[in-house]
């Protein structure tokens, strides 16, 4: 990896964490590290004890009040799903995700964390599974950066599928994607995130949110390489790339909202940091009520 990209990533690195360790609202750590805590047990009320950790199911049974017991966690596991397919490679998404991956990354890292990586199409480019040493994580920068995947297409289910096959303990999940798949990956995403924390970063490419009307243009499909010309100043083409993103986008939203997932979407032509300090101070506040 180049001398100048490592300096760019490392900037942006001290820049979320500097941010976030001056906050109120909690250390930086504890945004890899979630709670903080992991559940124990389940055993009677104390006086003392904070009423948030009351576990009603288990109270109105009618034997008293009983409190969920948590211990803390020793050390955190965060795996980097991502989303290296053709369409993940035009324009400025191709560099977005590289950095992105690679600035998360090295904050886990710093705060202690194991890093794990799964680079997927429509197949399993590469795994490395969770390991925490300096050399490990050159070899995953070098891979995200000089590593150029095999296949084009994607295929986010089967990603998802074969991570949970091979994460034992309960992770921190990333998946870096832009989400254009034709397969329902809804599913297989929900059952990573029953046993997992995952947080979803969809890329937006913001070309698609405001297409340039260049009149009759060849329109070529990344992804299976189908070409067709189309009239991009019709309204029917502008209407129906506007049509398609929205309910991309709202689809994805749901499905985040209704399974506890994390959503953060980060547009190609914006600066990234202060999305994620945004992101990462709201996720401090949730974990702090979920307690």
């Amino acid at each position: 990896m180049k001398k100048e990209i490592w300096k760019k990533l490392r900037e942006y690195e001290i820049q979320v964490k500097k941010v976030l360790s001056a906050s109120r609202q909690g250390r930086f750590r504890s945004i890899f590290k979630g709670s903080g805590l992991e559940f124990d047990e389940i055993r009677p009320y104390q006086y003392g004890d904070d009423l948030r950790i009351i576990d009603w199911n288990a109270s109105v049974k009618g034997h008293g009040l009983y409190v969920k017991s948590f211990k803390e966690e020793r050390e955190q596991f965060v795996f980097f799903l991502v989303d290296v397919s053709a369409s993940q490679r035009l324009r400025a998404k191709d560099l977005l995700w590289r950095e992105l991956t690679s600035v998360l990354m090295l904050s886990v890292f710093r705060e202690g964390g194991q890093v794990g990586l799964l680079t997927f199409t429509d197949r399993m480019e590469h795994v490395f599974p969770c390991k925490r040493s300096m050399g490990h994580m050159h070899v995953l920068l070098h891979h995200i950066f000089d590593v150029p995947p095999i296949s084009q297409g994607t295929n986010i289910s089967k990603a998802a599928r074969y991570a949970l096959r091979l994460l034992k303990r309960r992770s921190l999940i990333f998946l870096i994607s832009d989400f254009m798949d034709s397969e329902d990956y809804g599913p297989s995403l929900i059952q990573l995130a029953t046993r997992h924390e995952l947080v979803l970063v969809s890329l937006e490419e913001s070309l698609l949110q405001a297409w340039p009307r260049l009149g009759i243009i060849p329109f070529r499909e990344s992804e299976t390489g189908i070409l067709r010309w189309v009239n991009s100043s019709s309204h029917r083409f502008q209407q129906k790339i506007k049509d398609h993103t929205t309910r991309h986008r709202q689809k994805l939203e749901e499905l985040a909202r209704k399974h506890q997932m994390d959503l953060l979407s980060i547009p190609t032509q914006e600066n990234y940091v202060p999305l994620l300090v945004k992101f990462f101070k709201q996720r401090i506040l949730r974990q702090k009520h979920r307690i």
